[in-house]
């Protein structure tokens, strides 16, 4: 993912995300689960647990 490409999720320019590049971001950014949970919310996207490990 580059850089331009978060910058254009940051401010609502991007399609619509996957999960899959949601729960990277919030991971790389060591986002709690309320945290993750409101950016997957504020993505308009459904929301898919994962267990941390």
């Amino acid at each position: 993912m580059s850089v331009d490409y978060v910058v254009r999720l940051e401010q609502g320019r991007s399609s619509q995300p996957s999960t899959q590049l949601l729960g990277a971001v919030a991971r790389a950014l060591c986002l709690s689960d309320d945290e993750r949970e409101r950016d997957v919310d504020r993505a308009g996207v459904a929301a898919v647990r994962h267990p941390r490990s």
